[in-house]
């Protein structure tokens, strides 16, 4: 009797973020799916903030523990082309996108799209900023 495939689970999301890394680290050690992330930016360096004027950098591990690359190149056009190379050979069944407001989260979302992927989608917009709502829901 043949054993069955897990499913093969790829997270998708802009860059590596504290409140993630460790269900990705449980995910991954999941015997019941195979799961891999695939940022935008691994912000190894850290980043920029213009809202508080300076550099920040993580001081704690957030990418070990799960398996994860990141989109390469050195244009949009070629990290357009290497992420659609990297879903590609990922071959997932499911998707899961965090957010739909950066090109990473775009991409994926047309992506899945086309190719009749199932997307799990998240998203945590509010109608805080929405016109006429006075900040109420």
């Amino acid at each position: 009797m043949n054993e069955p495939t897990k499913p093969r689970v790829l997270i998708v999301l802009e860059h590596p973020a504290q409140h993630f890394s460790e269900s990705f680290r449980l995910a991954a050690d999941s015997t019941g799916m195979d799961v891999s992330v695939l940022y935008w930016s691994d912000d190894s360096d850290g980043r920029s903030d213009p809202d508080f004027g300076m550099h920040i950098s993580w001081d704690v591990d957030l990418r070990s523990g799960y398996p994860w690359c990141k989109v390469e190149g050195g244009t949009f056009v070629q990290r357009v082309e290497n992420f659609r190379r990297t879903m590609r050979e990922s071959t997932p069944d499911v998707v899961i996108c965090f957010g739909w407001g950066t090109a990473v989260a775009r991409l994926t979302i047309a992506w899945c799209a086309l190719t009749r992927t199932p997307l799990v989608f998240f998203g945590d917009t509010t109608w805080q900023f929405a016109s006429g709502t006075g900040g109420r829901y």
